[in-house]
């Protein structure tokens, strides 16, 4: 499941732009770059491949930068569709919703957030070249919603790839971490488990460092033992988690980066 999930930001990198995309070798790209981003901080290597193999195929520069910014756009909307719906559909359940130790969910959204929040200024504040890579990223993003996303939403093939990768990566994602946590023996539902992940991965994505490298595992250690997992088997779960989702891809990363230059994709 945790390959399917590069598969998924395949597709929504062939809905990103108007020309036609073979999926087969957007996967490639797709396992690429994802080594790539084991080693560059807020995925800069990855996001560098991906700009190249859209021009390599006869994307304008600009249009192949903005078209980058366009699969993150939908990565956020999907992320905030998650966010809300695990969180709105663990708290409904009657069985007890995703409760935490002492203070209750809606209080550690909060925190979270504004953790987040602040972080993401500090790091924007401290330092001009993220911050203008950032601004110019933002821009980027912009041009392309205006120029081609009229066309692009009128071709709901295009659409569908677009988000429903950005949809199937996320879920993927999910449904790895909801396994890891069953191999132990956590008996959490599953949009209770959901919907930490989803609180954790929203809070490591405020930290600039490859993959969320350290935060993601605090945030998911942090969130199983707030639901009342023992310390040991929240680690447990959590190393077992990263290994197979975040480590292992490395290997066919590595190989897919290969093939790619040897193909001459990028």
């Amino acid at each position: 499941v945790t390959l399917l999930g590069t598969v998924g930001g395949a597709m929504s990198l062939s809905g990103s732009v108007t020309r036609p995309i073979a999926l087969g070798e957007a996967t490639i790209v797709m396992f690429g770059q994802s080594f790539l981003n084991r080693f560059t901080p807020m995925n800069a290597g990855g996001m560098a491949m991906r700009i190249r193999y859209l021009q390599k195929g006869g994307t304008d520069g600009t249009v192949a930068t903005a078209a980058i910014g366009l699969t993150s756009a939908a990565s956020g909307v999907v992320q905030v569709v998650f966010f809300v719906f695990f969180v709105v559909v663990a708290n409904a359940d009657p069985s007890g919703g995703l409760a935490v130790k002492s203070s209750g969910l809606d209080l550690s959204i909060v925190t979270v957030f504004a953790v987040a929040v602040v972080i993401a200024g500090v790091v924007l504040a401290a330092s001009p070249k993220i911050r203008n890579a950032v601004v110019g990223f933002v821009k980027s993003t912009i041009t392309k919603v205006r120029t081609d996303f009229g066309e692009l939403a009128r071709r709901p093939s295009k659409l569908s790839l677009l988000f429903g990768g950005q949809a199937l990566a996320k879920l993927s994602t999910i449904l790895a971490f909801v396994w890891s946590c069953r191999a132990f023996d956590v008996d959490l539902a599953f949009v209770e488990l959901g919907a930490l992940y989803m609180v954790a991965n929203t809070v490591a994505s405020a930290v600039p460092t490859p993959g969320g490298v350290g935060a993601i595992e605090a945030a998911l250690v942090f969130m199983l033992t707030s639901a009342q997992v023992d310390d040991p088997t929240a680690w447990a779960v959590v190393v077992l988690f990263r290994l197979i989702n975040y480590w292992f891809p490395t290997i066919p990363g590595y190989l897919a980066l290969k093939v790619s230059e040897r193909r001459q994709l990028v």
